[in-house]
């Protein structure tokens, strides 16, 4: 988008508390060094953007937190701690780290074709997949070939597509199903779409964990 402000996240931290207390972010000042050896004000000139946020998260609390700039190209208004980023394609490394954890404990298996996994939507027939079905590995690094290379934000009071929609070609950006444009494996193309496939792969495989872990317990239980 236009107006779509950059994000740095120099660690990611799942499950983060987010109601750290502005006298705890001035008490850790340890990591302002990173900001400071950044210039960032200046790179924000050469790169000709609009703003920058930085927050650092140790043991789930964000222990440091800095904005520089403005929220858009076209705005005067500056960026304070309680601005709203896009998480954008910051989403794809957990995503892709969900699933090396998935396979180490030998729930799935990267190399295995992923349609194998999918229930509600199957991957469209194309040429390009007649003898080459994609895997969770392929989708994983975008060698799958796949369409759809990314979305538009939502905001707060808007409906929210349902990920068949979205592989549907049911949204604003794009009017058709996802489809292939190479054999996948031959050739590299950034997806957007190919994560949302792995996305439903995924609810499908724990959903069924869930499924076989419940009559484990209430059937089987241990002696």
């Amino acid at each position: 988008m236009k107006n779509l402000i950059y994000l740095l996240a120099l660690l990611i931290v799942t499950n983060s508390n987010s109601q750290t207390s502005h006298k705890a972010l001035s008490k850790n000042t340890k990591y302002s060094f990173l900001t400071d050896s950044l210039n960032i004000d200046a790179q924000l000139e050469k790169y000709k953007l609009p703003g920058f946020s930085v927050v650092v998260f140790e043991n789930y609390e964000i222990v440091y937190s800095k904005q520089f700039g403005v929220k858009s190209a076209d705005s005067n208004e500056k960026i304070d701690a309680n601005t709203a980023f896009s998480t954008a394609s910051i989403s794809k490394p957990i995503t892709a780290l969900l699933c090396f954890m998935l396979e180490e404990k030998g729930l799935i298996n990267l190399d295995d074709p992923i349609d194998n996994s999918l229930k509600r939507w199957h991957l469209p027939k194309s040429k390009f997949t007649e003898n080459n079905s994609p895997t969770w590995r392929q989708f994983l690094n975008h060698t799958a070939g796949t369409t759809q290379d990314g979305f538009e934000d939502h905001y707060e009071g808007e409906a929210i597509p349902t990920l068949k929609q979205s592989l549907l070609g049911q949204i604003p950006r794009y009017d058709k199903e996802i489809e292939f444009l190479f054999t996948p494996g031959t050739s590299w193309q950034y997806s957007g779409g190919g994560y949302t496939i792995i996305q439903m792969a995924l609810e499908t495989r724990l959903v069924n964990l869930w499924r076989s872990l419940r009559q484990h317990i209430f059937f089987h239980p241990l002696a």
